[in-house]
């Protein structure tokens, strides 16, 4: 089922269960270490898939009610895959779950209590495809914060751990006295403290250091942009942006127009160019990348000098001008938090700046990064501010090409319709090379 305005759905992989499983199945394998040295004897990271399963389901209420069948067919098969790969954990829903006739007499089942999928499905039924890595069979089950209601019926039904978020403490509170009663077996506590233990043990932490080649953090630093990560950053960043719309600029535009399409720019017809949109802060889910047009991209790799798309235009382009503003802000006053709605300030008059005098505007909207938990949409139409930002830009009578920093719909049929936009961009959320991928599409 499609929820198009959950805005979580950013942190997906895809609806589509076989794409989203063979999707898990290489990122769990990647993460792992798969096909480097020393593995498998020791593990680079442990994976976990989640939320297992039927997270929300197609209500989005926090109780799915699904047939066996669609319950096989379209919430299982990711796991599966999950599983497959060899992957150490899974995290188990908040969302209880029945089948019609079951929600009908009112039974339910919460995921992190549900039997039936944490032991039957992921112990004795799915299995590793990797020799020698046994996986989740010999893995944990983590809640996910929050989700445990019972630590006795959680801990009887496979689930390892409890995520003590928001004040939920049950493995701790209630164990105890559940064991010393007689009411839980010693033996379900002792297994899923060897599940944990066999984790920390594939990943070396018991192990003198020669011993684990990838204690060597320094070997797999992934929080340095190195030229390597760099160019896959880039890479990835590339094969993600789509071009949804490239068009030849309207006859009564204000330069020389023909029959071939805007996109790529040349520097010789568009002259000076106008870099205007949404605020720096834009961040997906629980991403934490500083993507401004205008602010810079925190350690944007070799060049010191590259701070931005303006930057990039002025530095890899013969465009005789280039400006920018962001005009279009959030009132959040830390930036590493989103905000939500994304433009929730405006500024008229710097927007009007920087688009006098140039050539062909390049406008960036989309959702501002408040793309995560709590976050669902009251609609798909652009957020704050925006809608008057556009009405400017479009005002300026200039040949338009719009970038969407977003991983959710949004209703942008006036602008595709609009002669005035010659291009469209989906851009995503491309991390650090979004000035470099912006200015490779527009360039």
């Amino acid at each position: 089922a499609c929820f198009e305005m959950m805005v979580i759905v950013c942190s997906y992989c895809q609806e589509d269960p076989y794409l989203s499983g063979e999707m898990a199945f290489a990122n769990v394998r990647g993460l792992q270490g798969h096909g480097l040295p020393g593995y498998p004897e020791h593990s680079l990271a442990a994976t976990g898939c989640k939320h297992f399963s039927a997270f929300d389901g197609p209500t989005n209420g926090g109780h799915a009610v699904l047939s066996d069948a669609d319950w096989f067919w379209n919430y299982l098969p990711n796991f599966e895959r999950c599983v497959a790969a060899g992957s150490y954990s899974l995290m188990c829903t908040y969302a209880s779950k029945s089948n019609p006739e079951g929600a009908a007499a009112g039974g339910a089942t919460f995921g992190c209590a549900n039997r039936e999928a944490l032991t039957t499905l992921l112990r004795q039924t799915w299995h590793s495809h990797e020799e020698g890595v046994p996986g989740i069979a010999k893995g944990f089950v983590v809640s996910d914060c929050g989700a445990v209601h019972s630590a006795n019926q959680s801990l009887r039904a496979g689930c390892d751990l409890n995520c003590a978020a928001k004040g939920h403490h049950f493995f701790a509170d209630q164990t105890p006295s559940l064991v010393q009663s007689g009411e839980l077996p010693i033996s379900i506590v002792d297994r899923a403290v060897s599940r944990m233990l066999y984790v920390r043990h594939r990943l070396g932490e018991f192990d003198p250091a020669a011993a684990n080649p990838f204690r060597d953090l320094q070997a797999y630093n992934v929080t340095k942009l190195t030229p390597p990560l760099e160019r896959l950053s880039l890479d990835a960043a590339r094969q993600s942006i789509v071009l949804l719309k490239s068009t030849a600029a309207p006859s009564s535009g204000s330069v020389a127009t023909g029959d071939l399409p805007v996109l790529p720019l040349d520097p010789k017809r568009y002259k000076k160019l106008a870099l205007v949109g949404i605020d720096g802060a834009m961040f997906a889910g629980y991403n934490t990348a500083d993507l401004s047009i205008h602010v810079g991209v925190p350690g944007m790799a070799t060049n010191d000098k590259v701070t931005s798309v303006a930057d990039v235009l002025r530095q890899e382009q013969e465009f005789e001008g280039v400006s920018s503003a962001v005009g279009c802000g959030c009132k959040a006053a830390a930036r590493h938090n989103p905000c939500f709605p994304a433009c929730d300030t405006y500024n008229a008059t710097d927007i009007a700046a920087a688009l006098d005098g140039a050539a062909l505007a390049v406008l960036f909207i989309g959702l501002g990064g408040a793309e995560g938990e709590n976050h669902d949409l009251r609609n798909l139409e652009l957020p704050g501010f925006q809608s008057r930002l556009v009405e400017d830009v479009l005002a300026a009578e200039l040949p338009i090409v719009v970038v969407l920093l977003t991983c959710n719909p949004l209703n942008i049929s006036a602008l595709h319709h609009n002669p005035r936009v010659v291009g469209i961009i989906q851009a995503f959320y491309p991390q650090v090379c979004v000035c470099v991928c912006v200015c490779v599409c527009v360039c």
